[in-house]
């Protein structure tokens, strides 16, 4: 247990002998380490030492009492006060309280009046340290959350809300250098996906490595920070003026060096500068946009946002809105939506003013999307694309208008196909997955609709409305039925009486369990047995 540190202060050598010997100090959680028997000596003596409180008479020769506390307080503002007094100076202890004393004795000492006050200032001196202790430990966690606390920022940064005053105190707090410095642009550098098992297992290694060579490239060139984000490299840098070759440069350099090092292709995506912290959002966005091009420009070079949207002119792309659109039309139907979706895409595509950079660009957000889908419900995308080669020969526009609707439509509809068939089987294995559940434990009298979806990991809201649409029953009604159809198999083929009858089957009350069976039966079990 550790004992705090105790010094004692009085002029009268009798006064301070009798505290020492007359209490047990270590069983109270103290010890003495020091004595003085006035404020100078006191005030010495404290400089050297480590004190946690002090029991100190006010009336002392050469330095009463309370300038001794004022003057110790300067140096350890958390030392403990406790005032030694007599009747006739209640004045000073008026004084002691103004100085946040811990307490104040009246002469002559009560031995035990010491020992509640001891107790008293444990109980004060503990708590403190297990704050500091926490607060410790808090301080540590933050440090060590910190690299994490920054990415979550930086996240924030570039797709939330944030002020610019918000951005900026907050990376002064963090200590981010982009802060410096007038014109900030983002770049994107994307990884190729990996090819085989081995690649698949080296990915973040390869994303680490890829990093490591992002940082290298940008040392010294200017003011940034990088971060690993779902295997893709984000990068924000700073600089005195709108730099673009210096930047397209070292994004190039990064891009050559990770296919000559590490043999991998990375393409980076760089949006433009901007002057407002909050405009960073807008340059990330157009540093991924920029990267989505490598399906035109190619992989493994640096692609600048503006270079693209000059090329591709005032024409649409296939947007974000546009995605969503085909998304839900595919995924819940019906086909009179997906034919309008189609309709309205094929359309935009053979406009006679479209050209050819935006007819692939926007085509090619088409066929990603619909590759996307096939991946996320693991659809069988031979059954559904044939040679997904084949697919990509739509870019040469050679298709007529007709046969480019047909082929976009016939996909489109057997995707949808296929997701509704097996949102339909899995649905069909989830009912009879609780079907079997409640078959088995139909005898428990707490078996709630909650317990069977605890079991089977979905909601009750979800359950019951696929469990109603597969069994024209809600869960209830279809408990009650197997509860009745084995109470009958047990009236038909035993001699159980019918109150251990209705504990068999889930009900503890029989008179509840009667009533039920009555009701359904139009008979008492006793009777239809």
């Amino acid at each position: 247990m550790k004992l705090y540190n105790i010094m004692i202060v009085d002029d009268e050598a009798a006064v301070r002998e009798g505290m020492v010997n007359r209490i047990k100090w270590e069983e109270l959680g103290f010890k003495i380490i020091a004595e003085a028997e006035n404020g100078e000596e006191a005030l010495e003596k404290a400089e050297a030492l480590d004190i946690d409180l002090v029991l100190t008479d006010i009336k002392m020769p050469f330095m009463d009492g309370i300038t001794m506390a004022e003057r110790l307080l300067r140096d350890k503002p958390h030392l403990k006060l406790i005032f030694l007094t007599g009747f006739d100076e209640f004045e000073y202890a008026q004084e002691a309280i103004r100085l946040k004393a811990v307490d104040y004795i009246l002469k002559p000492i009560n031995s035990f009046e010491v020992k509640d006050m001891l107790i008293k200032v444990k109980g004060i001196l503990d708590k403190e340290i297990e704050e500091k202790r926490n607060l410790q430990i808090l301080e540590e966690r933050y440090r060590e959350s910190l690299p994490f606390i920054k990415i979550q920022f930086l996240h924030e940064v570039l797709t939330g809300t944030l002020s610019n005053e918000e951005i900026a105190s907050r990376m002064k707090l963090y200590n981010i250098s982009v802060d410096i410095g007038r014109y900030r642009a983002v770049s994107f550098f994307d990884i190729s996906s990996p090819i085989n098992e081995e690649e698949l297992r080296l990915k973040e290694l390869i994303t680490v490595s890829v990093k490591n060579i992002v940082d290298e490239a940008f040392q010294g060139k200017c003011n940034f920070i990088s971060f690993i984000s779902l295997s893709s490299i984000i990068v924000i840098s700073s600089w005195q003026k709108e730099a673009l070759g210096e930047l397209m440069d070292i994004n190039n350099n990064v891009c050559l060096t990770a296919q000559k090092i590490l043999n991998v292709s990375v393409t980076s995506g760089t949006g433009r500068f901007y002057k407002e912290l909050t405009a960073l959002k807008k340059s990330y966005i157009e540093s991924k946009t920029a990267v989505e091009y490598k399906a035109v420009m190619g992989e493994g070079r640096a692609i600048y946002i503006k270079d693209m949207e000059s090329l591709r002119g005032e024409e649409s792309i296939f947007d974000t809105m546009d995605e969503k659109k085909l998304l839900l039309a595919i995924k819940f139907g019906p086909v009179s939506h997906i034919e309008e979706n189609i309709k309205e895409i094929v359309d935009k595509l053979t406009g006679a003013e479209i050209n050819e950079f935006t007819y692939n660009t926007y085509l090619l957000g088409v066929l990603n999307t619909l590759f996307s889908i096939i991946q996320s419900y693991k659809l069988d995308e031979r059954e559904i694309l044939g040679d997904r080669e084949q697919w990509y020969t739509v870019l040469s526009r050679e298709l007529s208008k007709e046969m480019l609707m047909n082929k976009l439509l016939n996909i489109s509809i057997k995707m949808n196909t296929s997701i509704s068939e097996r949102r339909t089987t899995s649905t069909k294995k989830i009912v009879e997955e609780a079907k079997e559940y409640i078959n088995n434990h139909y005898h428990e009298s707490d078996l709630s609709v909650d317990k069977v979806c605890g079991k089977i990991h979905i909601t009750p809201s979800y359950f019951s409305t696929i469990f109603k649409k597969e069994t024209g029953q809600n869960y209830i009604q279809y408990l009650t039925e197997v509860r009745l159809n084995k109470a009958v198999e047990l009236l038909r083929g035993t001699d159980d009486k019918t109150y251990v009858i209705a504990q068999k089957v889930g009900y503890e009350e029989p008179n509840y369990f009667r009533y039920v069976f009555k009701k359904r039966f139009k008979v008492s079990p006793s009777s239809f047995r």
